[in-house]
């Protein structure tokens, strides 16, 4: 599809040449003005959107977003990872829960820890520079956006 469309030259390169004179060009310049105005709102919103989809959940793009959105460069992401998170292990260090089990194979079983809950997240670091309420509401807005489903953040300022 057309992006860079200009109404007004499509109209004039639709006019035979012996009726182009000014005051028909203006008539149908006057007449494509709302056909103009569409295009303008159509043509912002395909930018934005084209921006937001050039970002992700990984973490430089991320970075890199929330920095063009402020400003500045010195924002960025720390992983954390709380312990006692869901793990596997092996029959040999004695854990009480048998998760999964071949035994008609005669295979050593799998064993799940106790803990069912699934932690972690990360933290989007602000300098204190740009820390304001109305940044900070704004980089939360957008981190919601962007984060995957279940993943916990917090903002804290530097």
């Amino acid at each position: 599809m057309f992006y860079n469309f200009d109404p007004n030259r499509w109209a004039a390169s639709l006019i035979p040449k012996i009726l182009r004179h000014k005051l028909l060009y203006a008539l149908i310049k006057a007449l494509l003005s709302p056909v103009s105005f569409l295009y303008d709102i159509f043509d912002a919103y395909r930018s934005e959107i084209e921006r937001r989809l050039a970002y992700n959940a990984f973490t430089i793009y991320l970075e890199k977003f929330l920095n063009d959105l402020i400003g500045t460069d010195g924002i960025y992401i720390v992983d954390h990872i709380i312990e006692q998170t869901t793990y596997l292990s092996h029959k040999t260090e004695d854990l009480p829960f048998d998760y999964l089990a071949m035994k008609a194979e005669n295979a050593e079983s799998v064993y799940i820890s106790n803990s069912d809950r699934l932690v972690g997240g990360f933290t989007v670091m602000v300098p204190e520079s740009v820390s304001t309420q109305n940044n900070i509401d704004l980089i939360a807005k957008w981190v919601n956006y962007y984060k995957y489903a279940g993943t916990r953040f917090n903002i804290l300022a530097y």
